[in-house]
């Protein structure tokens, strides 16, 4: 693929692409089928909620020091996951980080990495929350419980995300892998993670 730059990619980091690229295939592929099984206006929601999340996604934060950036439709991405379910949300994930990599990016790799690692991180996170959400319902459990468990899942989410992501530029650069760095540096981005969370969930019951 002539269009994927990848002269400065070493040889782990081109085959760690690759890995990501085809496992978010798949993660994608599965999301795809899923929603293919829900009626038709539930499938316009969830495109609906997808769409807003990608209209925030074109306005994306450079992260200083970092070559990454967030979004901020992560509050729409997680009304879709309580709404719709596990792969909805990762659907809605890839499609922001489709659009916001293609406005703060013009490489492909990037372009089409990112959104698989949404995928991937969207998609492993959630089906976590939603075991979990199942579990507080059978033991009748009270919307409190729910809400730290979906505190949880965004702190999940950031850590899966920021994990990919920075072990992709780790490779490229030759550099260590320090997952627990990554994670205190970028501890900021889980805060609004967390922000948002809450704000979905104190949304939900009032709807």
């Amino acid at each position: 693929m002539a269009f994927l730059d990848m002269q400065d990619y070493t040889a782990a980091a081109r085959r760690y692409w690759w890995l990501v690229a085809l496992v978010g295939t798949v993660a994608l592929g599965y999301s795809v089928m899923q929603l293919a099984q829900l009626p038709p206006i539930v499938l316009a929601q969830v495109i609906a909620g997808a769409a807003v999340a990608a209209i925030v996604g074109l306005f994306p934060v450079r992260i200083p020091g970092a070559k990454t950036a967030v979004a901020g439709g992560e509050i729409f991405i997680f009304l879709v996951l309580l709404l719709y379910g596990a792969p909805a949300a990762a659907i809605a994930a890839a499609v922001e980080g489709a659009v916001a990599s293609w406005r703060s990016s013009k490489r492909w790799t990037s372009r089409i990495g990112t959104p698989m690692m949404a995928a991937i991180a969207m998609l492993a996170c959630a089906t976590l929350f939603e075991m979990a959400r199942a579990e507080l319902t059978a033991r009748g459990w009270n919307s409190g419980m729910l809400l730290l468990v979906l505190l949880v899942f965004s702190v999940l989410y950031f850590a899966a995300n920021t994990l990919l992501t920075s072990t992709l530029i780790a490779l490229k650069n030759g550099a260590p892998l320090r997952p627990i760095a990554w994670w205190r540096s970028l501890g900021w981005v889980a805060m609004a993670y967390m922000a948002s969370s809450r704000s979905t969930s104190q949304n939900t019951r009032e709807n």
